[in-house]
């Protein structure tokens, strides 16, 4: 057999383990209302624990190749099984509810850290799928991390009072539906002004369609955008 075939599988299963993780985050306060509803927080919270504890072993030896990583996984899945073994003792079903706001405060403070870094987790990101970002978005993209530090801190709160004041339902519409509703408008509202801010325009139709709307050569940051495009593209040559 060739021997090639296993890194090879090993990227596929890491591949599908980064997609179980990011559903996993965004379902999981729907799933914990439903356990909590249908057989009560004690069950419902060895469920957390148990999927915790899987995912966590599974990223261990599948994603967290360096040390640091290994620790942040820890951490997180850690947390989550230490908080569910809590409310399975308690029978508390506002201690599952509140993993949602914690996990929203944790992530806000992993962006805000970057902050401090030379590149933003905006940037980074950035980066990752425009591999000819140009230097000058960095400012930009510094600003765009620090307001995804504000929402994820703003959803950090919103959930933990509706975990005190609102009924299970309501709990779930806002972490569920509500959230991801946020999260969207915010994306499309952030790829609009990028658009209209930079005009440094794809292949895609959006952009061909913001490209007519808002003409590159219109502004002196379009134009930047244009000559910095042409001269990459005549550095490539």
């Amino acid at each position: 057999m060739d021997s090639s075939l296993g890194p090879a599988r090993l990227r596929r299963a890491g591949a599908l383990l980064r997609g179980v993780l990011v559903a996993a985050a965004l379902l999981h306060p729907i799933a914990i209302g439903l356990l909590i509803g249908w057989r009560g927080s004690r069950f419902a919270a060895a469920g957390v624990a148990a999927v915790a504890a899987g995912l966590g072993i599974a990223r261990w030896l599948l994603l967290a190749r360096s040390r640091s990583a290994r620790v942040f996984t820890a951490l997180e899945h850690g947390g989550a099984i230490w908080i569910a073994g809590l409310a399975f003792l308690a029978r508390s079903p506002r201690l599952l509810q509140s993993l949602a706001s914690l996990a929203c405060f944790y992530v806000s403070m992993r962006i805000a850290a970057s902050l401090f870094e030379e590149r933003t987790f905006v940037e980074r990101w950035s980066r990752r799928i425009d591999l000819d970002f140009p230097d000058f978005k960095a400012p930009y993209c510094r600003a765009i991390t620090f307001l995804w530090c504000v929402f994820f801190a703003a959803q950090s709160f919103g959930l933990l009072w509706a975990v005190q004041r609102a009924s299970l339902t309501g709990w779930m519409l806002a972490a569920g539906a509500l959230f991801h509703a946020s999260g969207v408008a915010l994306l499309a509202a952030e790829f609009a002004l990028r658009q209209w801010w930079f005009r440094d325009y794809g292949r895609g139709p959006v952009s061909r369609a913001f490209a007519r709307l808002f003409p590159a050569t219109d502004t002196a940051r379009g134009r930047r955008s244009l000559a910095w495009r042409a001269g990459h593209r005549y550095r490539q040559t």
